[in-house]
């Protein structure tokens, strides 16, 4: 017996020995052939890269204004000169039942000296809006981002949970490498203003963050993001002030904006340098020379 179990000893370490140093047997078939969904969850996770924004004139720094300024007179962040990233900042009025005025301020700032504003009076009228939307980013496919905006509401007229309520939506869009095909579906994310009942996100002197994590399509080249500020089409009356800077796209940047803290920092400040520049009012004539008087003509003896 004593025998027996010495050999069946030898025969399970050396069964023990050729396991641990057998090849693992080949799966089944490719990794190609898993669901698209269920590959990506299995596939191993990108190395971490640290958020950098894609946006220069995110802070709404220009133009320069010196109080609140609607848009129509000068208060609007759509540049002329310098990196064209935001394309459009429009209003949808009512012919009645209160009114949007939307533009820029320097009576709060989360950073630098300006923001946007957004004063409902006492709106009653459905569906009240102002976007603002950014040209289109180069990103990198398949990347993931973040689009964040920080927002505060006035101390002086807040906007309140007792009133009809007020929302923020952001969308979206994505293009193909060659700018002209679409990739993906458009994504949507609303945030009511204030917030919830009981957890509102905006508050009264003191700014928060909105932020939405965005995965982009495979296919996609371009990202784009459009804010909307609006009245909802139910009833009722929205009257108060918010304000949102520091609107941006977090994640990282696509090959034709990959550039050094320094060169962002240059072209950011060359950019703001040539706004104010052409916001300042042309330097008055020259006054024409006092013409010099006669001299006295001497009387003849």
């Amino acid at each position: 017996m004593k025998l027996l179990n010495l050999a069946g000893l030898c025969v399970l370490s050396a069964w023990c020995a050729s396991a641990e140093t057998a090849p693992a047997p080949a799966p089944s078939g490719p990794v190609s052939d898993l669901p698209p969904d269920l590959a990506r969850r299995l596939a191993p996770a990108p190395p971490h890269r640290p958020e950098r924004p894609l946006l220069f004139t995110g802070s709404f720094e220009a133009p320069v204004v010196t109080a609140s300024t609607p848009i129509e007179q000068g208060g609007n962040p759509v540049m002329r000169l310098g990196p064209r990233e935001w394309v459009s900042l429009q209003i949808h009025q009512s012919p009645s039942g209160g009114k949007l005025i939307t533009g820029l301020t320097n009576e709060a700032a989360h950073t630098g000296k300006q923001s946007l504003y957004f004063d409902f009076q006492k709106v009653t009228a459905p569906e009240v809006s102002a976007e603002f939307a950014t040209a289109y980013v180069p990103i990198v496919p398949g990347g993931r981002y973040r689009c964040v905006v920080w927002g505060m509401i006035d101390k002086k007229r807040p906007l309140t949970l007792d009133q009809r309520l007020a929302f923020l939506r952001l969308q979206v869009d994505f293009l193909q490498e060659d700018k002209k095909n679409g990739a993906g579906e458009s994504i949507l994310k609303i945030q009511p203003i204030p917030g919830g009942r009981t957890h509102p996100l905006f508050l009264v002197g003191k700014w928060a963050q909105f932020s939405a994590e965005i995965a982009a399509p495979e296919n996609a080249s371009y990202l784009r993001t459009s804010w909307l500020v609006s009245t909802p089409p139910q009833a009722g009356e929205t009257d108060g002030i918010l304000y949102l800077d520091d609107a941006n796209i977090l994640g990282e940047p696509g090959k034709s904006i990959e550039l050094s803290p320094a060169e962002r920092e240059a072209q950011t400040a060359s950019a703001l340098k040539e706004a104010l520049k052409a916001a300042q009012p042309a330097s008055a004539p020259a006054e024409a020379e006092a013409t010099p008087k006669p001299k006295p003509v001497k009387k003849a003896r």
